[in-house]
């Protein structure tokens, strides 16, 4: 069990610290011992990653990994165990899968190419910034309806019904006045996120953790930051409640609320809106912001890119199908967005928690309490699985070869019960953001070094990144 040699004291930790990915990329075993405090496992073979998401679920909770997002995360869909996550995913899941593409998917195509228009004119921006704005645009009108439209966007098609300038467009065809107090809510809520984020990355690989009542400043921030998305749902829901506002995955919650209160309390209400939040907005940006890197290192994939998306420039924004579109241009950047997955996947690294004692596919015993960590980053560059797999190779992708992976090689969206439900609202709005870029336009990064990983919640490029849209 390979890994690199650990401080004499302080096992690992100062490694998982300081460079994470670098400390990933040195282990050269299946399974790994780590020294962090605790009893711990790093499992980088398919057959135990398979074995802990989806054969043996029941043996392996969430666990200590997310004590430290309560605030944030609540008891949702990313934190419940056992049959209360069933009890979510029958109750709350199955109303996201029927309304979650058309929220998610109809606004894509007009939000992007009005946010090509605001960052067009800039010399040169934050690539990070720009693209999360745009995901967070989408988010919280899907989650919010248009409560917090930001003042860039002037016009948005939603259902055929339309909020142009300051005013926003009721279910019944009636407008309401979007304020600035909205526009500026709407930009403190993507901003809010990303302070509780971080503040929940550090505490999760810190040698040592102040209690959160302790007045830091850090713990100050994150309880400020969790105070302000709790008054933006608060002011969310007194909206609907008083019928000034209608729509928004928030509206269907509410119904589910008033239909059954002891099922979905108004708590939960709250939890599912933010994590639907938190998975819409920070694992679509990063995920699209690798991409788009990718590509931009990739000229002979990208000049066929633009070449597809231009001989059929037309997407049906109308359609909320959320099923793989079937264009030669659809086709090519699904297989270039999955191998990006590969290479940089959102989630880099997977917690789990031994409930009861276990043995692993590949012989390891595990322990009731020991740690697990899975690394999709990890384990999607392993050569054994992947050809040349430091390569950016989108073709690998193609239908014919993508049914020949090892099953547990390639799980950015997780496995078994706990995968996303998302998956397929998330590469289906990728599709249509990256399909309308290319049509109309290209990206220049005038840096020559990559970025570095920026490893939190998910994984992050350094900051900054700046880039420029070009016309080609």
């Amino acid at each position: 069990m390979k890994a690199p040699r650990g401080h004499w004291l302080l096992g690992h930790i100062p490694h998982f610290r300081s460079n994470p990915i670098q400390f990933l990329n040195a282990c050269d075993e299946d399974v790994i011992s780590l020294r962090l405090g605790q009893t711990a496992l790093l499992l980088l073979h398919p057959d135990d990653v398979t074995h802990v998401l989806e054969t043996s679920e029941h043996r392996y909770s969430k666990g200590r990994a997310f004590q430290y997002g309560r605030q944030l995360y609540g008891n949702s869909l990313l934190t419940s165990e056992g049959d209360d996550h069933r009890r979510q995913l029958q109750s709350i899941g199955g109303v996201f899968l029927k309304t979650a593409a058309d929220s998610f998917l109809t606004p894509a195509e007009p939000m992007t190419q009005q946010w090509i228009q605001r960052w067009k004119s800039q010399p040169t921006f934050d690539l990070w910034k720009a693209v999360s704005e745009l995901t967070a645009t989408i988010s919280i009108q899907a989650v919010f309806g248009s409560d917090f439209t930001p003042p860039w966007l002037p016009g948005v098609v939603t259902n055929d019904r339309v909020a142009t300038n300051d005013r926003v467009a009721r279910p019944d065809g009636s407008a309401t006045r979007m304020t600035n107090a909205d526009s500026f809510a709407g930009r403190q809520i993507a901003e809010d996120f990303d302070t509780a984020m971080d503040y929940v990355a550090t505490r999760n690989f810190a040698m040592i953790n102040p209690p959160e009542w302790f007045p830091t400043a850090k713990n100050r921030a994150y309880k400020a930051a969790i105070s302000r998305l709790n008054l933006a749902f608060e002011h969310a829901v007194n909206r609907r409640l008083h019928g000034a506002a209608h729509g928004g995955f928030l509206s269907r919650l509410l119904e589910l609320h008033q239909r059954d209160p002891v099922t979905v309390p108004m708590l939960q209400v709250r939890d599912q809106s933010l994590i639907l939040l938190l998975g819409g907005y920070e694992s679509s940006a990063t995920a699209l912001c690798w991409c788009l890197l990718l590509l931009s290192r990739a000229t002979p994939i990208r000049d066929k890119l633009k070449t597809a998306c231009r001989s059929r420039n037309i997407i049906d924004s109308r359609s909320s199908d959320a099923e793989p579109l079937e264009s030669a241009a659809e086709t090519l950047i699904s297989e270039i967005f999955s191998e990006s997955l590969r290479l940089y996947p959102p989630p880099w690294l997977i917690p789990r928690t031994c409930v009861e004692n276990d043995r692993l596919p590949t012989g390891q015993t595990v322990k009731k309490g020991t740690q697990i960590f899975l690394s999709p980053y990890r384990t999607h560059r392993d050569a054994r699985w992947f050809d040349s797999p430091d390569d950016f190779r989108p073709q690998r992708f193609a239908l014919q070869r993508s049914a020949q992976f090892r099953r547990g090689s390639y799980f950015p969206f997780g496995m078994g019960t706990r995968h996303c439900i998302g998956e397929s609202i998330a590469r289906s709005q990728a599709v249509r953001i990256l399909k309308t870029i290319y049509s109309l336009c290209d990206l220049e990064f005038p840096a020559k070094e990559w970025p570095k990983t920026k490893p939190l919640l998910t994984l992050r490029p350094e900051l900054p990144v700046l880039a420029r849209f070009v016309d080609s």
